[in-house]
């Protein structure tokens, strides 16, 4: 048995957001097969999850070997790591800090050159594997997170549904979304541009003389109740992201980013009263970009702009499975939207 001290871990995309290591358990536990670990609530043990490695290594273990004749497990041998923030002496346990609890289950008549690790070098594996384990599972969780703050707003959505229940202000879990949890949340899930799919998608968002911002319009009337619409002002443009949710596939959003440059007179007058203003009165990005401002679900005012610009799309999944490859219905709402295209494309052509 041994405590293993974790690394406070910040979300990226909010710097000044711890993650507890309480809460990353109970999200560990609740997604059990991604992680190949069993939750023990449901034995009665709160906090605490268990994985085995025949071998002691837990970084590569097969999965169990159940006959499916009996639905019988089959007796392994091996090590057992209960990992809990749980208590298990006396000594309170840093808030920081997980128990160890390394259970050896190798039959002992196996004897010595079985291929199971002793165990001082088992225990050294088993806190390496917990301290990767929390790691990754911090980015996991971060990445649903941001998912949850990015798709629903303060009428649908977890929070809205728990703030009712309570009978607690609607906007009470509210959170604002910048430029940086949106980029953040893309980098953490696996995005895949729309013309990768098929070159001849790329000639599709590539035609001459197309005002995309009207799309977006027409978009938002086709998808009223799937649609979260954000707007970033930048130094040299304009960018507005439009997400679409797909919901009768699973995980899977489609995104849609329309940027105009900004008028190079405007851009000049702007940089000149920021200068002006002084450096106690910017805000900047991570990467050294301006975001000035942010208007959720801002209103038709926010297309009204009829300069030529350039859209950009992204299928975005919140995990890859392991075929690594798109489900039937994931397929059927791409083909869905690329036809909502064409046909706009086409309705432009005629009555244009």
């Amino acid at each position: 048995m041994v405590a293993v001290k974790l690394q406070p871990v910040s979300l990226q995309s909010n710097c000044s957001e711890l993650i507890m290591v309480q809460i990353l358990l109970r999200y560990i536990a609740c997604h059990g097969s991604r992680y190949e670990l069993l939750d023990l609530l449901q034995f009665g043990t709160p906090d605490a999850v268990v994985c085995h490695s025949s071998s002691g290594s837990f970084f590569h273990r097969p999965p169990s070997t159940i006959t499916p004749s009996t639905r019988k497990v089959e007796p392994l041998g091996g090590y057992s790591l209960v990992i809990t923030t749980q208590p298990l002496t006396r000594k309170p346990l840093d808030k920081d800090s997980v128990q160890l609890l390394l259970l050896k289950s190798t039959p002992s008549e196996l004897g010595v050159g079985n291929g199971v690790l002793p165990v001082e070098r088992a225990l050294q594996e088993a806190q390496l594997f917990t301290r990767e384990l929390f790691r990754v599972a911090a980015q996991h969780y971060e990445r649903d997170l941001l998912w949850s703050r990015l798709l629903f707003d303060d009428s649908r959505g977890p929070g809205a549904d728990v703030a009712r229940t309570l009978a607690l202000p609607a906007d009470l879990f509210r959170v604002e979304v910048g430029p940086q949890q949106l980029e953040e949340c893309l980098k953490l899930s696996i995005c895949t541009p729309l013309e990768a799919l098929d070159p001849r998608l790329d000639e599709l968002l590539r035609v001459s003389g197309v005002c995309w911002q009207e799309l977006a319009l027409r978009l938002r009337d086709i998808y009223a109740d799937q649609l979260r619409e954000f707007q970033f002002q930048e130094e040299d443009e304009n960018s507005s992201h439009l997400l679409l949710l797909c919901p009768d596939t699973f995980d899977l959003i489609i995104h849609l980013t329309f940027i105009t440059p900004k008028d190079p007179v405007i851009a000049t007058e702007q940089g000149e009263a920021s200068a002006s203003d002084g450096e106690s009165n910017h805000t900047s990005s991570g990467n050294g970009s301006h975001s000035s401002s942010i208007n959720e679900q801002f209103s038709e005012g926010g297309f009204e702009d009829e300069s030529e610009g350039n859209v950009r799309v992204e299928i975005c999944r919140r995990e890859e499975p392991t075929n690594k490859q798109f489900t039937f219905a994931q397929r059927r709402s791409i083909s869905e939207f690329v036809n909502s295209i064409v046909h706009w494309q086409w309705r432009s052509l005629i009555y244009d």
